[in-house]
């Protein structure tokens, strides 16, 4: 995960999904790379539990981010179990789909149907610790292929319908037609 860590994204899941995983998966290990109101909240209950595999990273430039989501095989994006996000597509979604990398979801509606109409990843439900387990042990089963597939179909989904030149190319195309 890389982002605010902040009381909307709700990432104690993290350590919950943590905790079930620590002695079925012992190599599969959760990154925080994020700063956030909720920050200390989170390693605080990853230390109560003894955790061993969840990890933070102090927040880094803008331009070093890519570098560690280049190190992931897996990028998180979620939001608590609210209505309201379920109508919104979190930014990072363009960004996370942008680097090639495949995807738990962890936010329902418009951004579940993004990724699976992509198909670059799983959709869990939000605040679900088990879910996300699964998800992880999930991908973590996939070959080398798999993976790179589900992160390809991101990339290519990215660049022929979310990426600036798309929407550079739409206005311009709405623009032409208005002034005819």
């Amino acid at each position: 995960y890389a982002g605010n860590v902040g009381q909307a994204q709700g990432l104690s899941v993290i350590a919950d999904a943590a905790a079930l995983l620590k002695d079925e998966c012992p190599t599969l290990n959760f990154v925080v790379l994020g700063e956030g109101l909720k920050l200390n909240e989170l390693k605080l209950r990853v230390r109560s539990m003894n955790l061993i595999n969840v990890h933070f990273i102090s927040t880094v430039s803008m331009d070093e981010v890519g570098n560690f989501i280049n190190y992931a095989d897996v990028l998180l994006v979620h939001l608590n179990s609210d209505p309201l996000f379920e109508i919104t597509i979190p930014g990072k979604t363009q960004a996370c789909m942008a680097a090639g990398k495949p995807i738990i979801m962890g936010v329902q509606g418009d951004a579940a149907n993004l990724i699976a109409m992509a198909d670059c990843g799983v959709c869990v439900e939000p605040e679900n610790a088990v879910a996300l387990a699964e998800a992880a042990k999930y991908l973590m089963s996939l070959s080398s292929d798999d993976i790179q597939k589900f992160g390809e179909n991101a990339a290519c989904f990215y660049d022929e319908k979310l990426s600036v030149k798309v929407g550079v190319d739409a206005f311009t195309t709405l623009f032409e037609k208005v002034l005819d």
